[in-house]
């Protein structure tokens, strides 16, 4: 029997919409967009097509997700940011895409 995608996850992904802002990894903006869904490895993102058009499979991108607080039990939102490499594009419209992207370091949430 194939494994299918989900089965070849290292970890549980979780439906959520979180804000998220790209960046250049040194450190120009490059577009927001948001979470479709998040795990402690990796994100799939909406984005904008001008933003989808610029990015390529096995590039690499500064990631912002912002968290509320709800989402963790902390007392404010907080921002976390790591370098990530894109591993997937799919085309949903003519105005966004969305990348599936990979942590380069594991996701440390604090407060």
């Amino acid at each position: 029997m194939a494994d299918t995608a989900a089965e070849k996850r290292r970890y549980y992904r979780f439906a959520m919409s979180y804000p998220v802002k790209l960046f250049e990894r040194g450190g120009r903006p490059l577009a927001a967009g948001k979470t479709l869904d998040l795990s402690r490895g990796g994100a799939l993102l909406s984005l904008p097509q001008a933003t989808f058009d610029d990015l390529g499979v096995g590039g690499s991108v500064n990631v912002a997700v912002s968290l509320p607080p709800e989402s963790y039990r902390a007392e404010a939102a907080t921002d976390f940011a790591c370098e990530a490499r894109v591993v997937r594009r799919t085309q949903t419209s003519g105005r966004a895409g969305n990348i599936a992207i990979e942590f380069a370091r594991l996701m440390q949430l604090t407060s």
